[in-house]
């Protein structure tokens, strides 16, 4: 969830990444090497 939160924060209070060509998207991954996961989380 840490690796989350800031990214889902910034999309929950209308912001954007702006670094990221899709609007109302985040693409996170978890820092765990031995179970890799990647988060696609977008605001509705």
């Amino acid at each position: 969830w840490i690796t989350l939160y800031p990214n889902v924060r910034v999309l929950s209070f209308g912001g954007d990444i702006p670094w990221f060509k899709e609007k109302r998207v985040s693409i996170t991954c978890c820092p765990d090497g031995l179970r890799p996961v990647i988060f696609k989380v977008e605001r509705i």
